[in-house]
């Protein structure tokens, strides 16, 4: 009898202190899984102009070349996302689109995509729960 005791309380405690910690814990929310997507076509969504900068995909990539990162290439190439796959395909010795676009969104200290959108992956990429597919948003 005591040991079932013992063992009750045990289990009483692990409950409670698994509520609490439950509790604690913020609701994870996945933009296009189980809340609102506010971006819904990914990068041209995000990578605007606004009224006191220019964070188009084009402004960027003028600024690449300003800085010598990036060949020279006509404001015509990079109209839409999938433009960017015409240099950065798989195998391209420039990078897929994939690899730069993660190292840019992941990287550095104060790296806006991580401070200002949590670094959330579906912000970018769309998910299909009946298929259990992802894809890349404005591709």
């Amino acid at each position: 009898m005591k040991k079932i005791l013992v063992v009750g309380i045990v289990l009483a405690m692990v409950v409670t202190a698994s509520v609490i910690v439950f509790a604690a814990v913020p609701a994870l929310t996945i933009p296009g899984v189980n809340a609102k997507d506010d971006l819904p076509k990914g990068c041209t969504d995000c990578h605007v102009k606004a009224s006191d900068s220019d964070r188009t995909i084009l402004a960027g990539m003028k600024a690449l070349i300003a800085s010598g990162k990036h060949p020279k290439a006509a404001d015509s190439m990079v109209d839409e996302l999938k433009d960017c796959y015409t240099c950065h395909k798989a195998g391209a010795t420039a990078g897929t689109v994939g690899s730069v676009v993660h190292s840019a969104h992941f990287t550095g200290k104060d790296n806006a995509f991580i401070k200002y959108y949590s670094g959330n992956c579906t912000w970018c990429h769309s998910v299909d729960l009946t298929k259990g597919a992802v894809g890349v948003k404005g591709k």
